[in-house]
C-alpha cells in the first residue's frame, strides 16, 4: 500500500472506533478480513498506528488544544506521526492516489509548522492525568485507590500486552504444546505459578494453528488464568459460571474438573454463548450445558432457588465490568469510560450479585471477579452484598491460594487484586464469599 493508502485506513478505522462501542481489536479485525489486498506489513503499520493512538490519545488531544488547532482524527495523526518521525507530506499528500485522503489544509499546514517546535510528546504544562493518557475523572478513581502508586501503575497499563495461553490437559500436555510451538518457530516461557501456562516471547497470530484450532491450547492471559485457577473446581463439582461471556474460565473450570461434575454456563447474549459452545467442542468438553439468561433475573434463577435451594457447589460471577485492567490490550475503552458509565456498571454489578446468590446451596460459595481496578466494582460492590445478605460472610482468599498454589501468599487483604504493574498481567479483583449452612 501507498503511504496515503495507510493514512486512509487510520483515519477510517479512528473513525469508526469514535463512533462505535465494538472493540478496536475488532474494527481491526473486521477491516484486515475485508482488505486483504494489504500485506501483512501494512496491516501491522495500520494496526500498531491505531493502539499507538488510542494508547497516547491523551497528550495527543492536549497537544492539538496547545496550539489551538481543531481537533479531529486528521490532526490527531499529523500529531502522531510528528512525534513518531513519520514524513508527514509524504503520509497525507498524494494527487495520483486516489485512495489518498484530501491533501493537507492551510490550517493543517500551520499546526504543522507549530510541532516542529517540539520534538516530545511531554511537556511541563501538561496536566497529570493527559501525560498519562486518562481522562480527570478517571485518574482521580485510580488516586483513592492507588494515591501515590497512580503514575506508575497507568504508565504500565498504557504498553503492550503480552500473549498467554492455556494448555487444555483434556487433550495434550505443556510439554507436547511448547514442542510443536517451538517447531513452528514459537518460542515461549513458563508462567510463574501456572503449571500449564505459557507465554510467547514474540507475537504470533496463533489462531491459524493446527494445534489451536484442535483444542490443545486457549488464548487467555495469566491474570485470567490465575483467577481462573483460585475458582478451585474440583472433580464432582456443581457450578454455574453466570456471566460466562465467550467461556474462557468454563473451559478452565472444565480442564481443572477432568470432565467430572457439572457446569452450567449462563450469558444473555445468545451471539456470546453459542461462541463458547465452539470453543467448549474444539477442546473436547462434555461436562458443560448452556443456558441463555433473558436477564440476571431470569426465572429459571428463582425455580432453582425454590426446588434446590440454589444447589450449587459455586456460583462464579465475572461481572460485567469497566474493563479498565484489560487497557493494555483495550486502550479504546478507557475513551468509552466516563463516571455514567461505571455509575450504570454498578447498578447492574449488584443486581446480578443479588440475582446470582440465589443459585449457591447452604455452605456453597458465591465468587465475585472483575477485570476492573476501580474501587467502586469491587470491595465496594463486595461490602454492600454483605450488608444486606447476613447469610454470607468473606472467605480469607488467601487461603484458597495456598491451597491451589502451595505456596503462602503475602496479600494483607481477604480479597485478591491482580495489578498490571506488579503481576504483568491484565488487572483482575477477586472475593470468595460462602453461604452460611
Amino acid at each position: 500500500m501507498k503511504p496515503t493508502s495507510l493514512t486512509t485506513a487510520i483515519i477510517e478505522i479512528l473513525d469508526i472506533i469514535n463512533n462505535s462501542k465494538i472493540p478496536a481489536d475488532k474494527i481491526i479485525s473486521f477491516w484486515n478480513k475485508n482488505n486483504r489486498y494489504a500485506g501483512s506489513k501494512d496491516k501491522s503499520f495500520i494496526s500498531e498506528s491505531v493502539y499507538n493512538i488510542l494508547r497516547n490519545k491523551g497528550q495527543i488531544q492536549w497537544w492539538i488544544k496547545y496550539l489551538d488547532c481543531n481537533l479531529n482524527n486528521r490532526t490527531i495523526i499529523i500529531c502522531y506521526y510528528h512525534f513518531t518521525n513519520q514524513n508527514i507530506k509524504n503520509m497525507l499528500n498524494d494527487t495520483k492516489n486516489k485512495y489518498a485522503p484530501s491533501p493537507i489544509s492551510n490550517a493543517e499546514l500551520k499546526f504543522i509548522e507549530k510541532l516542529k517546535e517540539y520534538n516530545s510528546l511531554d511537556h511541563n504544562e501538561m496536566p497529570i492525568h493527559d501525560k498519562l493518557n486518562i481522562s480527570e475523572y478517571l485518574y482521580n478513581k485510580f488516586f483513592e485507590f492507588y494515591g501515590e502508586q497512580t503514575p506508575e501503575v497507568l504508565s504500565v497499563m498504557n504498553t503492550e500486552a503480552n500473549v498467554d495461553i492455556r494448555v487444555n490437559n483434556l487433550k495434550s500436555n505443556t510439554e507436547q504444546v511448547t514442542k510443536e510451538l517451538e517447531e513452528q518457530g514459537i518460542e515461549t516461557t513458563k508462567l510463574p505459578i501456572i503449571s500449564n501456562g505459557l507465554r510467547l516471547n514474540k507475537r504470533f497470530a496463533l489462531s491459524s494453528l493446527k494445534i489451536f484450532k484442535s483444542g490443545f491450547f486457549e488464548i487467555q492471559d495469566y491474570g485470567s488464568q490465575i483467577v481462573s485457577k483460585l475458582i478451585n473446581a474440583k472433580k464432582g463439582d456443581k457450578i454455574v459460571d453466570f456471566c460466562a461471556g465467550a467461556g474462557g474460565k468454563t473451559l478452565a473450570m472444565a480442564d481443572d474438573m477432568e470432565n467430572t461434575g457439572r457446569i452450567i454456563y449462563c450469558d444473555i447474549s445468545e451471539k456470546r454463548i453459542n461462541r463458547a459452545g465452539i470453543r467448549l467442542r474444539r477442546s473436547g468438553v462434555n461436562n458443560a450445558e448452556k443456558r441463555l439468561l433473558s436477564s440476571e433475573k431470569d426465572k429459571w434463577i428463582k425455580r432453582r432457588n425454590n426446588r434446590f435451594n440454589g444447589g450449587f457447589d459455586k456460583v462464579v460471577v465475572d461481572t460485567p465490568c469497566s474493563g479498565t485492567g484489560t487497557w493494555r490490550r483495550n486502550p479504546d475503552q478507557k475513551w468509552r469510560t466516563n463516571e455514567q458509565t461505571i455509575n450504570e456498571l454498578c447498578i447492574l454489578q449488584e443486581s446480578i450479585l443479588q440475582s446470582s446468590s440465589r443459585l449457591v446451596r447452604p455452605g456453597g460459595k458465591l465468587i465475585y471477579i472483575t477485570c476492573s481496578l476501580l474501587k467502586d466494582e469491587n470491595e465496594t460492590q463486595v461490602d454492600k452484598f454483605l450488608n444486606n445478605n447476613k447469610d454470607f460472610y468473606l472467605c480469607d482468599i488467601n487461603n484458597t491460594w495456598n491451597d491451589v498454589f502451595q505456596q503462602q501468599n503475602i496479600n494483607k487483604n481477604k480479597t485478591l487484586r491482580i495489578s498490571t504493574h506488579q503481576n504483568n498481567s491484565d488487572g483482575f479483583f477477586m472475593a470468595i464469599l460462602e453461604r452460611s449452612i
